[in-house]
């Protein structure tokens, strides 16, 4: 691979070990980890991967009978190869958040380029924070857009991360549904 590749690497991965829990006050509604009605492989691969020291994921769709795991092995991200593309449409995919955080930024966008069901994300307390759209996603390409054109500006001026979230949330909240799961 070439240098400037590993480069950034490096860089998200130092931006990312800075970052702090931004999103759980977006979080629409809460509900007890028995709530989830996920299947059962989904619920044994998050409990298993909650404490992970890297991120990993699932990829699941019942209908299509794809179970697939995939890392990247690295601590704060992951990075989907292409030929899991296909496997992602209309798929529920799962992965660990080894620093305890709730969805991203990243997130939300790996759900929305890849026409998954749902994303979602288990942090090491073993919470739950899932995101699926509530209905059919009419204008998946403008939402897209405007939130790359959010993260446009605040790598222009600046910005938090909160406050970023903040917008991209704010952008996509009539079209999804964004539950947390708690263990308590």
């Amino acid at each position: 691979m070439k240098k400037g590749f590993w480069m950034t690497l490096w860089f998200l991965e130092c931006l990312i070990s800075k970052m702090t829990d931004h999103t759980k006050g977006f979080v629409r509604q809460r509900g007890n980890i028995f709530e989830d009605v996920a299947d059962v492989r989904i619920k044994q691969f998050e409990s298993a991967n909650a404490t992970a020291e890297v991120e990993n994921a699932l990829i699941f769709n019942s209908s299509r009978k794809i179970s697939e795991f995939w890392t990247s092995n690295l601590k704060h991200t992951i990075f989907f190869p292409e030929r899991f593309r296909i496997k992602m449409i209309n798929s529920i995919v799962t992965h660990n958040h080894p620093r305890g955080f709730d969805l991203s930024i990243a997130d939300i966008l790996t759900l929305l380029r890849n026409n998954l069901a749902e994303i979602r994300a288990v942090t090491s307390n073993g919470d739950v924070f899932s995101m699926k759209y509530k209905g059919k996603l009419i204008n998946k390409d403008k939402l897209i857009d405007d939130i790359e054109e959010i993260q446009k500006d605040f790598t222009k001026n600046g910005g938090s991360l909160e406050d970023e979230f903040e917008q991209v949330y704010n952008a996509i909240k009539n079209d999804v549904e964004y539950i947390h799961y708690t263990k308590q």
